[in-house]
């Protein structure tokens, strides 16, 4: 009975951390998903740069490289509460990555989520804030961690990154 908990509880954390886009790339952490839209490049940067306030480098054939800050409200209509979360949730942050486009369909890598977080001078934290990657937090000797806080912490990251790659629809008022 006790190997039958081991191996389910196993496969549960598998399966609960192969939902979300996220996985350890050189010991930090990258969320990456395909999305099937037909949708032109021009079309969807132009929606990422007017409507969500992205930054884009110069493209490189299909590959359009970004930058995008983000702050705790953007999370807040994906479920995020201040209590309910770990203190580094809380903080700005910004997302750097790429968009590659291919036949009626798109990936997104995002290759780094930084977090303003604080720092010690000496034996006192600073009252300044510095850009600290995220995978210092969720990551432990080269592995996601799977603690129920992570999990949420990624949980709540992959619906916001889903969010914003996701092509708005087209709101019309003749209805």
């Amino acid at each position: 009975m006790k190997n039958f908990i081991g191996i389910l509880l196993i496969v549960f954390t598998t399966v609960t951390h192969s939902q979300n886009g996220f996985k350890l790339v050189d010991n930090n952490l990258t969320w990456q998903k395909v999305f099937n839209d037909s949708i032109e490049a021009q079309e969807l940067i132009k929606d990422l740069k007017t409507a969500k306030g992205f930054i884009f480098a110069d493209p490189k054939e299909n590959t359009y490289t970004f930058s995008k800050s983000f702050e705790p409200l953007g999370l807040k209509k994906h479920g995020y509460i201040k209590s309910k979360y770990p203190w580094y949730v809380a903080s700005d942050g910004e997302a750097k990555g790429y968009i590659e486009f291919k036949e009626k369909r798109y990936r997104v890598t995002v290759t780094s989520i930084k977090i303003y977080a604080p720092f010690m001078v000496g034996l006192e934290v600073s009252d300044e804030l510095k850009l600290e990657n995220i995978t210092y937090y969720v990551a432990k000797k080269d592995k996601i961690k799977t603690n129920k806080a992570t999990t949420k912490v990624l949980a709540l990251y992959d619906t916001f990154f889903n969010d914003l790659f996701t092509k708005d629809p087209v709101k019309t008022d003749d209805w």
